[in-house]
């Protein structure tokens, strides 16, 4: 397959045949799999297959192990389960029940991620939908995500938002241990379009309490240039945690906008909310946002009570941030030196 590679591939097994029927027993082994961003250490596939006389039907199953898996930095040690398939008439069904363990991606990590579902096919294979459940165990941030909020923390040392900051890495230690993830995916694809639908997801932690919730998730696209189309909405939550809802939508030329609001966030005396906030996508690129902050709390030298300020600006392609592009109306009860 082209932009595929595997260094070493054997299968061996038994070939039988019992009334003309035949079936084959064996492992498959592969070694080093790379394949367009994608890889695979190592793969042990026991296979148990069978046919008709007429090479027209196909049944059987498959135990899968696998190692030390790579797609685009999201890594993952082991690949287990087991998987049924029946393919008749150029149509398949696929059953399946995959755990990967010990996951690894650039905002998360997760000690399981579990698989439960069913792949079909149609019309010769040009038809295919993906319907699963997934279980996670053992969710947490990523390593460099909870370094950036330590790292603002102590930047914003004797301000509200250190207070806060602080309040927001006790709660998610808290509310991350021992937290689960569940998940409905459905996918589907033609030979023009590509669907991903979430009608829910959520992360709780242990006592149960909604860490983040997903809804109405979905994402498409038409023909292979074409735009996606990404809308769903947003919720976060718990013991300690700010609340923030959310909703996503995508345009059809790919412009995104993300309207957002913080309910009254405390620690203390330092207390922040944002009644809403618009991120819009650029059509040169990069993103402008606009929204309303009420603060009160400490500020360097002193505090202040009851602060209120717009707040806009625009995020250039490059990451680099501008605030502001005209003299603000600003706010306050109270100003207080020490």
């Amino acid at each position: 397959v082209e932009g595929c590679s595997i260094e070493r591939a054997t299968a061996y097994g038994d070939l039988t045949t019992n009334e003309g029927t035949p079936r084959f027993e064996g492992p498959k082994r592969k070694r080093a799999v790379a394949c367009e961003g994608e890889e695979v250490a190592l793969a042990d596939i026991g296979t148990a297959l069978s046919t008709d006389t007429s090479f027209t039907k196909l049944e059987g199953g498959f135990d899968v192990a696998a190692g030390a898996l790579n797609y685009q930095g999201n890594r993952a040690e082991t690949l287990k389960g087991r998987a049924t398939v029946s393919v008749s008439d150029g149509a398949m069904v696929m059953d399946h029940d995959l755990v990967l363990a010990r996951v690894t991606s650039p905002y998360a990590r997760l000690a399981d991620l579990r698989a439960d579902g069913e792949v079909r096919s149609a019309r010769g294979f040009t038809q295919s939908s993906w319907r699963a459940q997934l279980t996670g165990k053992g969710v947490e941030l990523a390593s460099d995500a909870i370094q950036s909020l330590t790292d603002a923390r102590k930047a914003s040392e004797g301000t509200l938002i250190s207070a806060l900051l602080s309040k927001l890495e006790g709660g998610l230690g808290t509310a991350m241990r021992e937290s689960t993830l569940r998940a409905d995916i459905t996918a589907k694809a033609d030979s023009n379009a590509l669907s991903v639908v979430v009608p829910e997801a959520r992360v709780q932690s242990a006592s149960g309490e909604t860490v983040l919730a997903l809804s109405r998730f979905s994402w498409s696209r038409e023909g292979a240039q074409g735009a996606g189309q990404l809308s769903g909405n947003v919720l976060t939550g718990g013991a300690d945690l700010p609340q923030i809802s959310g909703r996503i939508d995508q345009s059809d030329n790919g412009a995104l906008t993300a309207r957002f609001s913080l309910a009254p966030y405390t620690a203390g005396g330092d207390r922040i909310a944002v009644p809403s906030f618009t991120v819009r996508g650029l059509s040169g690129g990069g993103y402008a946002f606009s929204g309303a902050l009420n603060a009160s709390g400490a500020i360097p030298g002193g505090a202040v009570q009851q602060f209120q300020a717009p707040i806009s600006g625009r995020i250039n392609p490059a990451g680099r941030v501008s605030l502001g592009f005209a003299c603000q109306n600003v706010a306050f009860q109270r100003l207080s030196a020490y």
